[in-house]
């Protein structure tokens, strides 16, 4: 998540995570880290971005992306960001399996 949607957002320290089967969307709503199912944000890289790792929540609802994926649809209803996954688009970053970066 970049600076900006974060912001939009309210800077949450945590964040909800919806499915909705029916339109194959995936909501984020800021709530409070000590919230049940609550999925923490992790500042990334120095531009202040965020990370949410919710490999257990695509696994429960069977959603399995190939690497990193963009949402190119994504939008902010309600106070909740919601993601569209019939509009993504692969990262040009390929997977990173076993990936070392050379000293």
């Amino acid at each position: 998540m970049n600076r900006r949607t974060f912001q939009l957002l309210g800077e949450p320290e945590a964040v909800s995570l919806l499915f909705d089967i029916d339109n194959l969307s995936i909501g984020l709503r800021p709530c409070d880290l000590l919230m049940p199912n609550a999925f923490p944000l992790a500042p990334r890289g120095k531009t202040g971005g965020h990370v949410i790792w919710a490999m257990s929540f695509m696994k429960a609802h069977q959603i399995h992306p190939t690497g990193t994926i963009r949402f190119l649809n994504a939008v902010i209803e309600n106070g909740v960001l919601v993601l569209d996954l019939n509009y993504t688009a692969r990262t040009t970053q390929s997977p990173r399996t076993g990936w070392r970066k050379e000293q």
